[in-house]
């Protein structure tokens, strides 16, 4: 992969802060918030092209809009699957399949 691509996905997914560092070995997994490593996460995704994506809703609100409108205009059209509870989440969704108590209760 060219370091251009790896840096246009970097700023991409809002991480183009780490751009010079694509060569830094480093504990990462600490380093990183748990919103960069979904950013990460997503980042892979625009370089592998899934057909399905599994997301957490972990990143701030800001980040959380971008990278799902980036997502949704991918030319591979991902069915993205996303966990989350935030209010500002189903303006996202298609579909909302809902797990919680009132739902089991219903059954």
């Amino acid at each position: 992969m060219p370091p251009e691509r790896l840096k246009e996905v970097l700023e991409e997914a809002g991480l183009g802060h780490f751009a010079g560092e694509l060569d830094s070995i480093d504990q990462w997994a600490q380093r990183l918030s748990g919103g960069e490593q979904q950013r990460l996460w997503i980042a892979r995704a625009l370089l592998a092209k899934p057909a399905i994506l599994l997301l957490d809703a972990s990143l701030d609100e800001a980040g959380q809009s971008t990278l799902y409108q980036r997502l949704r205009s991918l030319p591979c059209h991902p069915t993205i699957v996303s966990v989350g509870h935030r209010a500002s989440l189903p303006q996202f969704r298609d579909r909302v399949l809902n797990l919680g108590p009132a739902a089991r209760a219903s059954e």
